[in-house]
């Protein structure tokens, strides 16, 4: 990997530019320029696979001297010289318009000047604080290359909207917009844009359906939320990682903050239940372990919890399979004091009915039913779904045959949503309250 890198920063880059005479595509070979070049800097990834520290490097794209419009790109987690090469292909997209011509009046920074934490310690902000510093720098080291009237931008992504919080609350003023895209939070002490004390800087956020890391909050309230950021549509892009991919809404959006063209953003302003039914859940479960434990002992457990997440965002995992991971790696860092096993169950199984009960409405109302039937099923299915969580997860012994039982709110909520189960039938069995979890139980047959 870290000798195809290499060969491939070495190699030229197509360019292709408009003619200015008549408009047609000029292409032309130029050399890649590099600002930052230290391989030897920062930590391994993974010593048993990699002898190779992550290094640091920086890239521009089009000339900073000339440029009115300048954007430095701030990458999350993960990123290390090896795969350079995917986070410096979004600055070749935000130069370029819909038909890949690229801009002769702008210039864009990837940065990649900080060592990045891996999945296990990106809940630690000690890796953000010392990178907030090193882009502070490194912005101020710049300038000499600018002309007086250029309009810069950070255009942060992932764990990097940290680092840029860190760095603009250790001075980084110079800067005319910011943008924070699928934020796991700014810090416990960034509650609005208005913290940073910046009147004269533009904020936006993005948040796209399905981005689990802004979900979780796991360092703070998501900018995406916060009343005084601009929130940026980002039609089409799903999860984490397609912020910049081409003929999404979100890199449309990006060309236009990064040109000054803010009367043509699409904005938005949707819920994370309308983004995705179970995101409010994943929020409301990180949040409950936060409450319980301080931010070390969270900060043992990121490891842990981001693949649950990540599972239950993909469908591989409904909430109550989280019971005995999560039960699983409280025991092993030695934290079941903190969040005694009773209190986790009772948590999960709450989370569960919710999900059951929006997932069942959603259905029945997509099916054509009234909103008052929707709302009937949806209270049926969260009595269920209640007294099947509690099955699968006390005790933990089960847990083996609880796997079968993994998502049976699902499966009623298809029931539901076909009309199989007699509406009278279940008002009957909602007024005697356990019997409709006994109804359900034995309708799934689980075991």
């Amino acid at each position: 990997m870290r000798l195809k890198a290499l060969a491939q920063f070495l190699a030229p880059r197509t360019q292709k530019t408009r003619n200015p005479k008549d408009g047609s595509p000029v292409y032309s070979d130029v050399p890649r320029q590099f600002l930052v070049f230290q391989p030897d800097a920062g930590s391994a990834a993974d010593p048993e696979q990699s002898p190779f520290a992550d290094g640091k490097i920086a890239e521009v794209v089009g000339n900073l001297e000339t440029a009115k419009d300048v954007a430095f790109r701030i990458p999350g987690i993960t990123n290390r010289l090896d795969n350079f090469q995917g986070f410096t292909q979004g600055a070749f997209d935000l130069m370029a318009d819909p038909k890949g011509f690229e801009r002769t009046d702008g210039a864009v920074v990837s940065w990649l000047g900080y060592d990045t934490p891996e999945l296990g310690d990106s809940i630690d902000p000690a890796k953000a604080e010392a990178g907030g510093r090193d882009l502070g720098v490194f912005r101020r080291g710049i300038d000499v290359n600018l002309r007086p009237d250029v309009t810069t931008g950070i255009f942060a992504h992932s764990y990097g909207t940290l680092v840029t919080s860190k760095a603009l609350q250790y001075g980084m003023d110079d800067v005319n917009k910011v943008v924070f895209m699928g934020s796991p939070g700014l810090g416990p002490n960034i509650r609005s844009m208005a913290d940073f004390d910046m009147p004269n800087t533009q904020f936006f956020a993005m948040r796209a359906p399905e981005d689990v890391v802004s979900y979780t909050q796991g360092h703070g309230g998501d900018p995406a939320d916060f009343p005084d950021a601009i929130r940026l549509g980002t039609k089409g892009a799903v999860g984490h990682s397609e912020y910049y991919t081409l003929g999404k809404g979100g890199l449309g959006n990006l060309r236009r903050v990064f040109a000054g063209e803010n009367d043509q953003l699409e904005t938005t302003d949707t819920t994370l239940d309308e983004e995705m039914i179970g995101a409010t859940e994943i929020r409301s479960l990180v949040g409950f372990l936060q409450e319980r434990l301080t931010p070390d002992e969270v900060a043992r457990l990121g490891g842990d919890i981001d693949p649950i997440a990540q599972g239950i965002v993909s469908g591989r995992m409904g909430f109550t399979d989280a019971a005995a991971p999560l039960y699983t790696s409280l025991k092993d860092h030695d934290l079941l004091d903190k969040v005694p096993p009773s209190e986790l169950f009772s948590e999960v199984t709450s989370l569960a009915s919710d999900v059951a009960a929006k997932e069942t409405n959603k259905r029945m109302l997509a099916g054509g039913s009234s909103e008052e039937k929707a709302i009937l099923y949806a209270g049926a299915a969260k009595a269920a779904s209640c007294g099947l969580a509690e099955v699968v997860t006390q005790p933990l012994e089960v847990a083996a045959k609880g796997t079968r039982a993994v998502n049976n709110w699902t499966q009623f909520a298809e029931v539901l949503a076909e009309g199989d189960l007699n509406t009278e039938t279940w008002k009957k069995s909602l007024d005697k309250g356990s019997d409709a979890v006994t109804a359900t139980i034995d309708l799934l047959n689980p075991f």
